[in-house]
């Protein structure tokens, strides 16, 4: 299997073409090979919303030559309390990124410039455990100082 990964950041965007493979070793039936190629596309500043049809145009010119994926995964974002998992990324889901709870981030934007990138290629996206991730025990969330609780998005 074949995916690629997109990791926005402020500096620039994290691209790698990963390959996936089964183990070698009959024992590790469920153990994966992975191989990385990693490239960056950097930036003068760091990108916003407005920046998404340059951003996914140098992306698709990036990986043009790279081999052809089956999913591409972006960085996950600030979508609302979810569990850890993989969501696929809906067209709903890239204008709630970009728009809703923490909009702003640069870290909204994995999704979306994902969906672009998937569109033009005739395969899904997704995102991995955002970092809106909500999986906290209750005892977890004590903080120390009275009548504050940790939140996924909160320090003491």
């Amino acid at each position: 299997m074949i995916a690629y990964v997109i990791n926005p950041g402020t500096s620039g965007i994290k691209l790698a073409c990963a390959t996936l493979e089964p183990s070698d070793n009959p024992a590790l039936p469920g153990k994966l090979r992975v191989q990385l190629d990693r490239t960056e596309l950097p930036l003068a500043q760091p990108p916003c919303v407005a920046d998404l049809p340059k951003l996914s145009q140098a992306i698709a010119e990036i990986t043009a030559g790279w081999p052809v994926p089956h999913a591409i995964v972006g960085r996950g974002g600030m979508i609302g309390r979810v569990g850890a998992g993989t969501y696929r990324v809906t067209p709903e889901l890239a204008q709630y990124a970009v728009q809703g709870q923490g909009g702003a981030s640069v870290m909204n934007l994995g999704g979306p410039l994902a969906l672009a990138l998937a569109e033009t290629r005739g395969v899904p996206a997704f995102i991995v455990d955002p970092q809106s991730l909500d999986e906290l025990l209750p005892e977890a969330r004590e903080t120390g100082v009275m009548g504050f609780a940790a939140t996924p998005n909160s320090t003491p």
